[in-house]
């Protein structure tokens, strides 16, 4: 099954990891192979391991987050039989949050403009800018409008 890249994206980002037993088992396996690995550089871990212990919370977030990443790629593709690039998928999904933010900020700024036009009272003057009211009151007391500067030199 090959969806369009969009909807794999959209299925990943809104899949479930946490609730995928095989995945959250499978990630700690993940984790305790990374610290095999690492026990032949790191006397600390390698010391652990021998003395049967198993501390994930050795391995730096950074890693953990790259390790967490390409697991639940290969369990996605695994449990849909999609194919996901995992570079293309990041670009995607800064996109996709950042274009999600902005929605929710237009949503809210929507919300909060219904808000103050409610609670505003009925007026039949239209609202001006304060600069639209000084220039008003230099016209109707005669005082010189001064030039504004458009860019001249």
């Amino acid at each position: 099954m090959t969806d369009s890249k969009e909807e794999v994206f959209l299925q990943f980002y809104n899949y479930d990891f946490d609730s995928n037993e095989q995945y959250v088992n499978g990630l700690q396996e993940v984790y305790k192979q990374f610290l095999f690995v690492k026990s032949e550089t790191d006397i600390e871990i390698q010391k652990d391991i021998s003395q049967g212990i198993i501390d994930t919370s050795k391995i730096k977030d950074d890693e953990k987050d790259k390790l967490s990443m390409q697991a639940k790629v290969f369990f996605f593709c695994s449990d849909t039989g999609n194919i996901l690039e995992l570079d293309e998928y990041k670009e995607w999904e800064d996109k996709y949050e950042k274009n999600q933010k902005l929605h929710e900020i237009e949503d809210k700024d929507g919300e909060d403009n219904k808000s103050n036009i409610q609670d505003q009272p009925v007026s039949s003057d239209p609202p001006y800018s304060s600069n639209y009211e000084e220039l008003v009151d230099l016209i109707m007391n005669s005082k010189p409008i001064p030039e504004r500067n458009r860019g001249k030199e």
